[in-house]
């Protein structure tokens, strides 16, 4: 090569080379544009993939949103069933408890604090009175004048004041203040049947418009939220018809007198009787125990009975009959917790009032006489009464068990009595 022919030769060589850097120059830029390419695609691929997992954990969070909605509502529904269903026994106990009290063989009545009537039974309708025209009335409206003076809290309080009588020698009210122990028991006095006024105003109360009663009466109170105190409201009591009972008492006195009078060798034995009845009379009054309850204050036992013939409840004087504990005889049934049988009564050709009552839907009324756990003859004089659902139907029957015992006894005296004073 000659030097003429180098400046040619430099020309293409610096050709060459600028070729070959523009062809570098534009791989290089291609594969920086692939890089950036494939690192946008990756990260278009990591943020699709968390939006994707984000949207399930917003589809999950909405499930559990809407599962947590459907068991609040389940569970307001399930509180609407419970409520309803509370509701439903608490109507039907009311139901129950008022048909208890208007059925019972006694008086019940509540007065307020100034000795008003506010609630008075159907029983009541006996002294010829409606329950509706007594209410706001006062209570001495019932009662002989002559006794409304000892029992009135007004009359007799300012009497004792100052004066310490203890249990025994307290006073006996209608409209008593006083619970417990302390309570009325056992107060005798005349209630005034309602009858023509003009011919009462002419000859005053007869023995025909008098009636004798038994009052069992407590303090009624309710504690007051703010001062923790309890607040008097009134008087509840119990009024039980003893008119038969004292006829008959003063029958026997009179031919015991006479008797006394006529023929002294033969009153021995009677007057024995006599004393042992009276004592016999004076320890049951003495035994008799009255609480603030109305059913527990009732005289007579009262059980009630499915028609299973199991026992469902029963007062305390019915705990007192039997012997046995409440918890005892609850689902025990009736003519083993009464009679100690192992079979129904009229399963043995015995006449049974509870299945009477369950079958016809009518009140039964029964007098049994059967021996006691002493071996000595009883006799009881059975009430039954059908109890209803809120449909009508027959679910139960209330038993009212009265001890005629006494009684049968003072007739039995009578009877004999006049056939003494027949003889001579």
């Amino acid at each position: 090569i000659t030097c003429s022919q180098a400046p040619g030769l430099n020309a293409q060589w610096d050709g060459g080379v600028h070729l070959r850097a523009a062809a570098h120059l534009n791989f290089t830029g291609r594969t920086a544009l692939q890089a950036d390419a494939a690192e946008t695609r990756g990260i278009k691929k990591k943020f699709s993939f968390k939006i994707a997992r984000e949207a399930e954990y917003h589809q999950a969070d909405t499930a559990i949103i809407f599962a947590d909605a459907e068991h609040c509502s389940k569970s307001r529904a399930v509180e609407d069933q419970l409520e309803d269903k509370v509701h439903a026994l608490m109507m039907l106990a009311e139901e129950n408890y008022e048909f208890i009290i208007q059925n019972i063989p006694e008086i019940v009545y509540k007065i307020d604090q100034g000795g008003r009537f506010v609630y008075l039974n159907n029983v009541v309708r006996s002294l010829g009175y409606e329950p509706e025209e007594l209410i706001g009335k006062h209570f001495s409206i019932l009662i002989l004048p002559k006794d409304a003076s000892r029992v009135s809290s007004s009359d007799v309080l300012p009497v004792y004041a100052g004066k310490k009588t203890g249990d025994e020698g307290a006073p006996k009210l209608f409209d008593e203040r006083r619970t417990g122990p302390r309570m009325t028991s056992e107060l005798e006095i005349r209630l005034l049947v309602k009858s023509d006024k003009s011919n009462n105003a002419r000859t005053g109360p007869s023995s025909e418009n008098l009636v004798y009663v038994e009052i069992n009466s407590s303090g009624l109170y309710a504690s007051c939220p703010r001062t923790q105190k309890r607040q008097f409201l009134g008087t509840v009591g119990i009024i039980r018809d003893i008119t038969e009972r004292r006829k008959l008492e003063e029958k026997l006195h009179q031919h015991q007198h006479y008797l006394e009078e006529q023929v002294a060798e033969r009153t021995a034995e009677l007057l024995e009787a006599n004393r042992s009845l009276q004592v016999e009379i004076t320890e049951r009054k003495q035994s008799q125990e009255f609480s603030q309850d109305i059913l527990s204050a009732m005289g007579q036992s009262l059980v009630v009975i499915g028609p299973d013939y199991r026992i469902i409840t029963a007062n305390k004087a019915y705990c007192e009959l039997t012997g046995q504990p409440l918890d005892a005889i609850i689902g025990e049934k009736c003519f083993s917790s009464l009679y100690q049988k192992s079979e129904c009564c009229f399963e043995s050709d015995e006449d049974c009032p509870v299945k009477l009552t369950l079958t016809n839907g009518k009140k039964q009324t029964l007098v049994k006489h059967h021996l006691d756990k002493k071996g000595e003859m009883a006799s009881w004089e059975m009430q039954c009464y059908p109890m209803h659902n809120g449909t009508g139907k027959i679910v139960s029957t209330m038993v009212i068990i009265t001890d005629i015992t006494a009684k049968s006894k003072l007739e039995k005296q009578l009877q004999q009595a006049q056939k003494l004073e027949a003889i001579g």
